[in-house]
């Protein structure tokens, strides 16, 4: 193209010298121009696959096209050989697909063309571009002839023949006289930059108006261009299409192999078989449904049509189960289905032939493992189960028994296990597909190891611990019985305890009763008590207790208290103390009982006995009549003379005994404790199996303790002796005569 575009650009010279595209911004049409290198280029396949797809994505990225075809003028000059330009026309239509919606878009440039000389009446003259262009007419339409001939032995797709008569007719199309979408660049006479030499600018001109003024630009859709490919180049096409599919396939089966060992790490980390087996199943629904779209048999995966659409899919579903995927692989294989895709036109049939069930056979297989690992597993909690069952571990020769059938048993085989367990306790392994288990050698060490630990466990593990709070009593084991536990209370610490920890790796074995609010305990109140254990077992009714102690009663009072005393209140209970209990699954839960009530208030002193009365005094009598006198006047009776008047004049002497004193009130019962704490908490919250719990089954006890009895009153006094008693009386008589004043004395009676 002879337009400006620097020192080394294309203006330079009459050879090409790119070997892929070359882009010239042109600023005043704000325009892009793309040189791109000859179709069937003879530097090799590989060069004509990148310029075909760098060719078709420039087109289909434009807003919008024009398209100029250059030839050399040997190639479309009379006599040539008119097969090379049907070539170029397969090329050409291969790329425009719809050559009658670019009629107004498509030019011819016809480059090298000759400074043909002829002699006019004697005269030496320039053929005349109007001529040589005419050249070129009688050569198209010549092609057109030969199109006609070639349809008729069908050697290319039917389509081809209108497609490249159109693009011809587009080429030819006149205005009056002229043909202005061919455009002539001569050769040129004279060495020197073809941008300096005067005839070329002339060209240029004529070039640059047919660019800019002749055609005008169509707005493309995406399936308006193909890959314009030659029959070599298309068939090393199908070679990087297999090559690139069977390196998608591996990409795939990477990937598939990345999340595999993933789930392997992940299952290595996990500290129990029950972790293990929630976690598998996990792995198992995240993966199903991320691959719900991929796998083959559901009815989305119709949507899967493309290589690129696949990984998209797969990315986002791999992301969702595991963050940390190989990156690398996947961002390999879009590069690689970018290539397929891009390739696409060049190979329809073979990417027709590429399906889901092809690159998804990797995940199949990753689906199948996360299947079995979580089978497996699965069957080993149930097994895990079966052999911590107090019917399992309460009986010494059952598990020497299991014992040996695992020992004896085959490689990956657990029916003899399993057999023996259903024999025991009716464990139900029907449900389990053993003919799927495909275990690994890590899931067989799992196996041994859950052996070792049911039917070899470790002994019991009993430490004093000194803290901020006192002495604690930690207990832990895979399987502990509750009566060690109560022997290992017994035994005690250096001081008192205040707290007891027990911490059961799998299962409690319920079969004694512990109160941790007695001297025999060695237990300081109010004891806490921490029991941690998955799975619990009662045998029996039992009870754990961490009540208060009783207030102590205050018993007699003692001497010195001063007669008639009140006695003392009675003390009051101990507060009860805390249960704080963690565990998944209990057995019998309602057998047990666990209290944490105050402890009864203590019986309050009796009161001190009355003082008794003070005694009586006895009789005195003396010529002073010093007693209590009293005189009583009884009367006077009138006989007519006079008056005869009588009284009664007597004493008392002694006294009576004094009243007992009240004896004292009995002191009040002590006050009840205050009620402890009980906590009952699951430690798998995640949980949703339907398992009994200790919320649900296990009944609690936490109570104000009840107030103690009264003390009794104390006795009164008894009264004092009454003195010695005397009364002694005078009865006098006296008459007066109211007409004389004798007086008559009576006579004293005694």
């Amino acid at each position: 193209m002879p337009l400006d575009n620097g020192e080394d650009g294309v203006g330079l010279c009459l050879v090409p010298q790119h070997f892929t595209v070359s882009i010239l911004y042109v600023r005043r049409t704000n325009f892009n121009v793309y040189d791109f290198p000859g179709f069937s280029d003879t530097r090799g396949s590989c060069s004509d696959i990148v310029t075909a797809s760098v060719l078709q994505m420039v087109a289909r990225s434009a807003s919008s096209i024009k398209v100029v075809l250059v030839v050399p003028f040997d190639s479309v000059r009379s006599g040539s050989d008119r097969l090379g330009f049907v070539s170029l026309l397969r090329h050409a239509t291969a790329f425009i697909k719809k050559p009658l919606k670019y009629q107004s878009s498509v030019g011819l440039v016809v480059t090298k063309v000759p400074n043909v000389i002829r002699k006019v009446k004697g005269v030496r003259l320039l053929v005349s571009d109007n001529d040589m262009r005419r050249t070129v007419v009688s050569f198209l339409r010549e092609v057109n002839g030969t199109l006609d001939t070639l349809k008729q032995s069908k050697s290319d797709p039917e389509e081809f023949y209108p497609a490249a008569s159109q693009l011809i007719s587009n080429i030819l199309e006149k205005e009056g006289d002229e043909y202005p979408r061919i455009g002539l660049f001569r050769t040129p006479e004279e060495e020197g930059l073809l941008s300096e030499l005067e005839p070329m600018q002339e060209a240029k001109s004529a070039l640059q108006n047919l660019f800019y003024n002749v055609l005008t630009p169509t707005v493309p859709d995406d399936d308006d261009f193909g890959l314009p490919l030659s029959d070599v180049a298309k068939f090393s096409v199908q070679r990087l299409h297999s090559n690139f599919a069977s390196r998608l396939e591996g990409h795939v089966a990477k990937i598939a192999l990345a999340l595999k060992e993933h789930y392997r790490v992940r299952r290595q980390q996990l500290l129990d078989i029950a972790a293990v087996r929630e976690q598998s199943s996990r792995d198992r629904q995240h993966l199903a449904q991320a691959l719900n779209r991929l796998l083959p048999g559901n009815n989305t995966n119709s949507s899967v049509s493309t290589p690129r659409e696949f990984l998209r899919r797969l990315l986002a579903a791999v992301r969702e189960v595991h963050q940390g995927a190989p990156a690398v692989d996947f961002l390999a294989s879009l590069n690689d289905t970018a290539v397929l895709e891009l390739l696409e036109d060049a190979t329809p049939e073979e990417m027709q032939n590429l399906r889901p069930e092809q690159w998804s056979q990797p995940l199949q297989d990753l689906m199948s493992y996360v299947d079995g690992v979580e089978l497996w597993y699965r069957t080993l909690d149930t097994l895990e189960t079966a052999l911590s069952a107090y019917e399992v571990q309460g009986d010494k020769d059952l598990k020497r028994r299991i014992r040996q059938k695992h020992e004896s048993r085959g490689n990956k085989e657990l029916n003899p296990l399993f057999s023996v367990l259903t024999a025991v306790n009716g464990g139900n392994f029907d449900s389990f597909d053993l003919a799927k288990l495909q275990p690994d050698a890590e899931m067989v060490r799992d196996l041994d190891l859950l052996v070792n630990a049911t039917l070899y466990p470790e002994p019991l593990q009993s430490n004093c611990v000194q803290e901020r709070s006192g002495w604690s009593l930690k207990i832990r084991g895979r399987y502990i019985w509750m009566s060690d536990v109560l022997k290992e209370v017994r035994a005690g610490c250096e001081q008192h305890i205040s707290a007891v920890h027990i911490l059961a790796e799998h299962s409690l074995f319920i079969d004694a009763d512990l109160y941790l609010n007695n001297e025999e305990s060695k237990v300081r109140s109010p004891a806490l008590l921490y029991i941690f254990s998955p799975r619990w077992q009662v045998l029996g009714d039992h009870t754990l207790s961490v009540d208060g102690l009783p207030g102590a009663d205050c018993g007699p009072p003692p001497k010195w208290y001063s007669p008639g005393s009140d006695g003392l209140a009675g003390l009051p209970g101990g507060a009860g103390g805390s249960i704080v209990a963690l565990g998944d699954e209990v057995l019998d839960g309602h057998r047990l009982q666990l209290s944490a009530s105050g402890g009864a208030g203590g019986r309050g002193q009796n009161g001190k006995d009355g003082l008794q009365g003070a005694i009586g005094r006895d009789a005195t009598i003396d010529s002073g009549y010093r007693c209590s006198d009293h005189r009583h006047e009884d009367g006077a009776w009138n006989f007519g003379l006079g008056y005869l008047w009588g009284s009664t004049k007597g004493f008392t002497c002694g006294g009576s005994g004094g009243s007992g004193h009240d004896g004292g009130a009995g002191g009040v019962g002590g006050q009840g404790g205050q009620a402890g704490s009980i906590r009952l908490l699951p430690i798998n919250v995640t949980s949703s199996e339907n398992r009994p719990t200790l919320q649900l089954t296990v009944k609690t006890r936490q109570t104000q303790g009840r107030r103690g009895a009264a003390g009794r009153g104390g006795a009164g006094g008894e009264a004092g002796t009454d003195g010695a008693m005397v009364e002694y009386t005078d009865h006098y008589f006296f008459f007066i005569k109211y007409k004389s004043k004798d007086l008559m004395v009576g006579i004293n009676f005694v």
